[in-house]
């Protein structure tokens, strides 16, 4: 069965989510997003060298992928995606939850947050106690300023090692500003937000 147009390009938007080296590279913008590119950079810069190959981005994809496709028959479902980001957000939970009591203090998230505790500790707070629960921080997710949940480019269909693939090179292309074949921590950072092409 070939895939419509429309389901390649609701595919290919599911990289956004799904690709965290192409979406890093992505939507890192100058310095707003700089300690969590950086981050990423690092872990996908596996040989210390201060660049990513476009050979990194896809070993890295592909160990995306691999975590992704839960039931590892080769196609990322919705369900699996689904999955994916709750067992995340888990771990991240029980990452913040130094002392393991199930909530999260202003100075547990300082602790792994650094200066991005603060703004993100009072939108998650909702009963203003000065913690946060798992629950807290399941309503707060994902949320915009306003209450309104992002949908960014989740796609509704399968996806494909190949699509992630394809969609993870064709970004690092338009990232790497000089087209020198590496991208650079700095232009990851200064990198203008892409759109999706349709």
């Amino acid at each position: 069965m070939t895939p419509t147009k429309k389901e390649v390009r609701i595919a290919f938007a599911a990289i956004i989510a799904t690709t965290v080296a192409a979406t890093t590279i992505a939507y890192a913008q100058g310095g707003k997003h700089g300690p969590r590119a950086q981050h990423l950079f690092e872990r996908m810069d596996t040989n210390s060298d201060q660049v990513v190959t476009q050979d990194e981005v896809a070993t890295h994809t592909a160990a995306r992928f691999a975590e992704l496709d839960l039931n590892s028959n080769g196609v990322v479902e919705p369900t699996e995606r689904k999955q994916a980001r709750q067992n995340r957000s888990a771990e991240r939970f029980a990452r913040l939850d130094a002392n393991n009591d199930g909530a999260v203090t202003r100075a547990e998230a300082a602790a792994v947050l650094g200066d991005r505790a603060e703004r993100r500790f009072d939108r998650m707070d909702i009963n203003g106690d000065g913690s946060i629960t798992a629950d807290e921080a399941k309503n707060a997710r994902g949320k915009h300023k306003g209450g309104k949940r992002r949908h960014g480019g989740q796609a509704k269909g399968p996806v494909t090692l190949q699509q992630m693939q394809e969609r993870a090179a064709d970004r690092f292309t338009r990232i790497d500003a000089d087209q020198n074949g590496v991208v650079t921590l700095e232009e990851a950072q200064n990198a203008p937000r892409l759109k999706k092409r349709r």
